[in-house]
């Protein structure tokens, strides 16, 4: 049965979509059987999948398409589709109905953060939603510029009080941006940048906790 990864947040700009790509990359490099479901309407990785099937790419990553209410029945597709290990799921960037379809179904949810107060505090309505479904969530800094580093320090506490997090971040790097125009996750694009370093640290973290209990 594949387990199942959603990213979600209900701040834009947290560059959640861009991290569900390379993670989906990481993911298929390390030898699972991806599947990426977009459930935001902007459809910014179901373009992202488009441009990446212009090409032969050495790690397969499979795009399924499916909106709110179909979510479980596609759900229980790939769940029989043996070769597929992981469906990664990504959500809008609002509270809305698909958002919540995708968290229910998760293993873990992903709640990128970026290092700002207004970031920290709308988050907490996402983690408090999780914590009473008690479905495993994660958060991870985003879209860290290097100047922030002390603020992601500083404000670590008060995410860890509500749930874990990552022992690392993301940061805002170029790499990221140059990679989705090309249909590339991170890890392909430049495989020794320090994009690519933090994004396989996080998918590795991210393997080892999902199935863990809340």
């Amino acid at each position: 049965m594949a387990r199942v990864l959603t990213l979600a947040t209900q701040k834009g700009g947290s560059g959640k979509t861009t991290l569900a790509a390379s993670l989906a990359v990481a993911a298929a490099q390390a030898g699972e059987g991806v599947v990426v479901i977009d459930l935001d309407r902007q459809g910014s990785l179901r373009a992202w999948t488009q441009r990446r099937e212009k090409e032969p790419r050495e790690a397969r990553v499979i795009y399924r398409a499916t909106d709110g209410d179909g979510l479980a029945s596609l759900l229980e597709k790939i769940h029989a589709h043996e070769p597929t290990t992981l469906a990664l799921i990504d959500t809008p960037g609002i509270a809305d109905e698909s958002a919540r379809y995708g968290m229910a179904a998760a293993d873990l949810t992903l709640l990128p953060v970026r290092p700002t107060v207004l970031d920290a505090d709308a988050v907490q309505a996402t983690a408090r939603e999780l914590s009473a479904a008690l479905v495993p969530f994660a958060f991870v800094f985003s879209q860290v510029q290097a100047n922030a580093a002390q603020r992601a320090e500083e404000l670590a506490p008060e995410l860890l009080l509500m749930g874990r997090l990552f022992p690392g971040w993301i940061g805002l790097r170029t790499d990221h941006q140059d990679a989705m125009l090309m249909g590339l996750g991170v890890t392909e694009y430049r495989p020794k940048g320090t994009a690519a370093d933090e994004v396989r640290a996080l998918w590795a973290w991210l393997n080892e906790r999902m199935g863990e209990p809340v």
